[in-house]
């Protein structure tokens, strides 16, 4: 999903094509208003994504050499093996995969709130303007106790919805 949103991809930066691909096959009867409200919150997401994959790629080197310079310290005192040192890495190396995951879980998530607001939203089919039914839900939700009108309450209901 990230990928055919172009916030991940497999190139360095997100995939901008596949982005402009999805936001393109998005939206060919969105109002444009929608569409770019739509796009403008997908690229704040992207950047979001993108930034905190850095900060965690960033982390990973850092932790990673933290903790070969302290094996370095630790083998001047005990004999370490490389395949110690290498396992102690890919320790390391699989635990901020984990968050990694996470992270693109929750911006896929983060993705599919979005979709489901702006793309996949219907527009609500309204039989009488808003002002009637309003109108009408007012009479209803005063009358819960004997909800069905008589026939001077209807006329009267038509007359100030028009209808």
């Amino acid at each position: 999903m990230l990928i055919a949103e172009g916030v991940a991809g497999p190139e360095k930066g997100g995939g901008a094509g596949a982005a402009a691909n999805a936001s393109a096959a998005a939206g060919a009867g969105d109002s444009a208003i929608e569409h770019s409200d739509y796009r403008a919150k997908l690229s704040q997401i992207r950047q979001i994504y993108h930034q905190e994959l850095e900060k965690y790629e960033q982390a990973c080197n850092e932790f990673t050499t933290h903790v070969m310079n302290l094996l370095r310290e630790q083998s001047r005192t005990r004999p370490i093996t490389p395949k110690e040192i290498e396992r102690m890495v890919q320790i390391i190396h699989k635990k901020f995969s984990s968050i990694q995951m996470q992270l693109k879980q929750s911006t896929c998530e983060a993705v599919m709130i979005l979709r489901s607001r702006f793309l996949d939203a219907r527009k609500r089919r309204r039989n009488f303007s808003k002002q009637a039914t309003e109108l009408l839900n007012d009479y209803f939700y005063s009358h819960l106790s004997n909800p069905y009108p008589s026939e001077e309450a209807k006329e009267e209901l038509a007359r100030a919805c028009d209808i």
